[in-house]
């Protein structure tokens, strides 16, 4: 990094454990600052009169001299930009270089001790500096901030002042008492994002920019790119941890770059400014146990039950059901309240984010298998009305089997699961919005036994499926162990196949659609000659 030396005004290069104690200027940018190319066209001497637009400098030397340090850094002079390179490591590592300064002096040039007026709080607080983006991680880097108004009077430290910043900023006070880089890991991202929820930057990429180190990710910059910088920062930080209040946000509820209540949303935010109601949302539970999360090419995966709440009902339209996503957290002061997300199925285990200008308490359903799904990231122009917010899991659906063998065959159930949902011919399934079940059977034919496995579900998204194979193969063991995604697997690409068993058996099994929305599905024990009755 290049440092300014304080009595020579001339920039020094240094790397790593050879960078000596030095001081650091936090600032808004006013119309004329100095550049990198200033300097190197010399910087004015002490015998001249120093131009305007240099005193800013000469003046923060001086702060540093005063305190102790020989060397100073500035943002608009210590870094070349017209070096594209150059300028990515240097906001890289911004925030490392504002952790490791010894002092930080902000200087807020619209905050006047002199003018005499009677709340210097309040003008303290209305600030430019506090609605920038580029201050964030500069209020919250370095360990001791002083404060400066425009003319160079100190106002208070960053520890003295930590309450009234705390409420200005929404920033937790712990992480302005101390060092920040130490709590910002146990604070959730979304928490994190709504720091920067009311802050503004002269470039739209800048907004992400400037959270990089907040977030504790490097990414390569793209100016040109626009608010796209904001989706590959939280593409970043979702390859860096499985805290799931990334998507802990509502839209503006004056539908800002959305039409509310019409089309699918990406799960992935527009801005810091949907995250504007996050400031409370805590973490739910140790990130060791949320479920990993990664983004792929056809969105973004997880393995998770997808629960269901019911809607308000409504006389005219009937009761209304919605699919949750359990984003394991909640707001601090309602702990026994779980916050969760709306989705609707768009096809091929693809779900895009609904109403998002709401966030459900989600209500679990004990037994409810898991399933991969995959979470758009980009708007889907599919309409749906709030009256078709998501299929009705009423469903009806009921696996109901029947048993056909042929003359002196038998087939017997030795045992199923969940055995809360058979009643000795059926699965009953009408209150669950996802279901898998499993039975063991065992044929009979000529003195010899052989046994096999049924599995059957539905998901929103697939149709429903039933698949039979015989012990020890694949389905087999995947429904010994419960593995229910492995089941679901299997069972769709095996579906309509017959099946041969160790005593000569022919099994085939016909799933067909009755009325109310039933599933029957037939079992048919066959001898091996007997055409497939499927």
């Amino acid at each position: 990094m290049r440092l300014i030396h304080c009595h020579t005004l001339q920039l020094q290069e240094f790397h790593g454990s050879q960078t000596p104690a030095y001081a650091i200027l936090s600032h808004t940018w006013q119309d004329e600052e100095v550049t990198f190319a200033d300097f190197c066209r010399g910087a004015p001497s002490e015998a001249g009169a120093v131009p305007e637009r240099w005193k800013k400098i000469t003046q923060a030397c001086k702060l540093a001299l005063a305190q102790g340090y020989e060397y100073i850094w500035v943002d608009t002079c210590c870094i070349d930009k017209s070096s594209s390179a150059e300028l990515t490591e240097a906001i890289n590592s911004m925030y490392s270089w504002y952790a490791k300064s010894n002092k930080c002096f902000a200087y807020l040039c619209d905050f006047d001790l002199s003018s005499g007026s009677s709340d210097a709080r309040q003008q303290f607080l209305s600030s430019r500096w506090f609605s920038r983006g580029w201050t964030l991680q500069e209020l919250i880097a370095p360990e001791e901030l002083e404060f400066y108004d425009s003319s160079w009077n100190f106002y208070g430290s960053k520890a003295s002042l930590c309450t009234d910043i705390a409420n200005k900023t929404g920033i937790d006070e712990g992480v302005l008492r101390t060092l920040g880089q130490d709590l910002l890991p146990s604070i959730s991202v979304c928490q994190k994002m709504s720091w920067a929820a009311s802050r503004e930057t002269q470039r739209p990429e800048d907004v992400a920019y400037s959270l990089l180190g907040i977030f504790g990710v490097h990414m390569p910059l793209i100016y040109g790119e626009g608010t796209h910088a904001f989706v590959r920062l939280q593409k970043k930080i979702i390859k860096s941890t499985n805290d799931l209040t990334i998507l802990a946000w509502r839209a503006p509820r004056d539908g800002i770059g959305e039409d509310k209540n019409q089309d699918y949303y990406g799960v992935l935010a527009p801005s810091p400014k949907y995250f504007a109601e996050s400031r409370d949302i805590v973490l739910s539970q140790d990130l060791i146990y949320n479920p990993d999360f990664s983004i792929t090419n056809k969105g973004l995966q997880t393995t998770t039950a997808l629960p269901i709440i019911e809607d308000h009902p409504n006389e005219s339209e009937g009761n209304h059901f919605d699919i949750v996503l359990n984003l394991h957290c909640h707001h601090h002061s309602r702990p026994q309240e779980p916050l969760g997300i709306y989705l609707g199925p768009i096809g091929g285990s693809v779900y895009g984010r609904m109403f998002a200008d709401e966030m459900p308490i989600e209500i679990g359903r004990a037994g409810l298998p898991e399933s991969l799904i995959f979470l758009s990231i980009k708007p889907n122009p599919y309409p749906v009305s709030k009256k078709h917010r998501a299929p009705d899991p009423g469903y009806n659906f009921e696996f109901g089997f029947t048993y056909r063998p042929a003359t002196g065959k038998s087939i017997r159930v030795l045992s199923t699961y969940p055995e809360d949902r058979w009643d000795d011919f059926a699965f009953k399934a009408q209150d669950t919005f996802s279901f898998i079940g499993i039975n063991i059977y065992r044929t009979f034919w000529q003195n010899t036994t052989a046994d096999f496995v049924l599995a059957c579900g539905f998901h929103p998204g697939f149709e429903p499926w039933v698949c039979v194979d015989r012990e020890e193969s694949d389905l087999w063991c995947a429904a010994m162990d419960r593995d229910h995604t492995r089941v679901r697997e299997i069972s769709q690409t095996r579906q309509g196949e017959k099946l041969t068993l160790e005593n000569e058996i022919v099994l085939s099994i016909k799933l067909e659609f009755f009325s109310n929305r039933w599933i029957a599905a037939d079992i048919y024990a066959d001898q091996p000659q007997t055409p497939s009755l499927i």
